[in-house]
């Protein structure tokens, strides 16, 4: 994400700045499209004019501690952040996917 904000500041705002893809998240977790394969499980968006891809996986559900009784919330856990391929001319999908612990 520092290698973004310092590249492409504009793309960068629209992922992390008021308003952005991230706090989006937090109400709509299943936002963009659903993933296949090794990445079956995530989710994708396209951001910054096509250039980017933001891939991120819910987690289970768990009790939210801050609400009623009985309410859950859905962690989501940011991936990666990259354009869309590399210089090399591949994917960001061929990237192998991180572990999550």
């Amino acid at each position: 994400m520092r290698r973004l904000r310092r590249q492409d500041p504009k793309t960068h705002r629209e992922i992390q700045g008021p308003g952005g893809l991230f706090d989006n998240l937090e109400s709509t977790p299943d936002l963009g499209y659903a993933l296949e394969g090794e990445w079956e499980g995530c989710y994708a968006v396209h951001i910054g004019r096509d250039r980017y891809r933001v891939i991120w996986e819910l987690l289970p559900p768990v009790e939210d501690y801050e609400g009623d009784p009985g309410d859950e919330v859905v962690p989501v856990v940011i991936l990666r952040v990259g354009p869309k391929t590399d210089e090399q001319g591949h994917t960001i999908y061929e990237s192998p996917r991180p572990s999550v612990l």
